[in-house]
């Protein structure tokens, strides 16, 4: 066990998180999405592996909970600033959404090595074992900041009562093409190659990430899905599922609703809520979380 001094500020400055998730198989045999909800850490993880059966589960798993592990052992003081404890050799004081960025970095780095080990080598021509990876979008809360990350076409959104934002850029075919001026919209969402991602963790040694920050509000929800959800439902209908009512209510909702109109893939909503919190309710979780025991 390891014991990290967790000051006032460290985990919940300023709001506090309500989250619910819900997942389905969808259009396919078997479930490679995952996803990861951690409140206390401020931490929301959607990922859609890639790979087959038995292999795109395993990365997206692997992904979602390493890169909690990784966030745990993290020491954040307010006082002195965002800084990493021994994890990362030689590597200090790094900003949340650098250090978000990093860990990402070396998930990707595990999972290729995993591919290698089980031999299924990105240099083999004939390709005769299936790779695994998977995207990841992951949504972590610190302070009135929120840092969005991705890899891959699973989304983020953020929703006010009458709007819905895109955070994210999916990294698909169809996508580059559309940013290009060489697919529109409407024809993106019928190509052939629709389905076709650019980026994903695992797959190479290398993979760049999106990091990006913002401010968060009072009474904003946060929605972070797979192309199963977002491929189907429009943003209108994505904006009506979100918003009132509770939580895990909204995400069967979204999810069933995509699965009614035909969703051929694994389909998957995690929805976070921002609570701002009263200055009682922040000292009296001071006091409970003086001190804190990781495992």
């Amino acid at each position: 066990m390891q014991t990290v001094p967790v000051k006032f500020g460290t985990i919940f400055p300023m709001f506090s998180f309500r989250a619910a998730g819900w997942s389905d198989v969808g259009g396919r045999a078997n479930n490679e999405d995952s996803y990861l909800i951690n409140e206390r850490l401020g931490l929301f993880i959607v990922a859609d592996g890639i790979g087959g059966h038995e292999k795109g589960e395993v990365a997206s798993l692997f992904s979602s909970e390493e890169l909690e592990r990784l966030i745990s052992t993290v020491n954040y003081n307010i006082n002195e600033g965002e800084t990493l404890d021994e994890l990362l050799p030689g590597v200090q004081d790094l900003t949340s959404d650098e250090y978000l960025e990093c860990a990402i970095a070396m998930i990707n780095q595990k999972v290729f090595e995993m591919n290698e080990e089980q031999g299924a080598s990105l240099l083999d021509p004939l390709k005769k074992k299936k790779r695994m990876g998977t995207t990841l979008v992951t949504l972590l809360c610190r302070g009135d900041k929120a840092y969005v990350s991705s890899v891959g076409d699973s989304r983020a959104y953020r929703m006010t009562p009458h709007a819905l934002q895109l955070l994210t850029h999916d990294h698909s075919w169809v996508e580059e093409r559309v940013r290009e001026g060489k697919l529109t919209e409407d024809e993106a969402l019928v190509h052939p190659k629709r389905n076709v991602i650019t980026r994903s963790v695992g797959y190479k040694p290398h993979v760049l990430i999106d990091v990006d920050r913002f401010t968060i509000y009072p009474g904003e929800r946060f929605l972070l899905c797979s192309d199963g959800l977002s491929g189907v439902l429009s943003e209108s209908q994505l904006l009506a599922g979100c918003l009132g009512g509770n939580l895990w209510d909204a995400c069967q909702g979204l999810v069933e609703k995509a699965k009614k109109l035909g969703s051929k893939d694994n389909i998957t909503a995690v929805l976070v809520e921002a609570v701002k919190m009263k200055d009682e309710e922040q000292k009296e979780l001071f006091s409970k979380v003086s001190e804190e025991t990781i495992p």
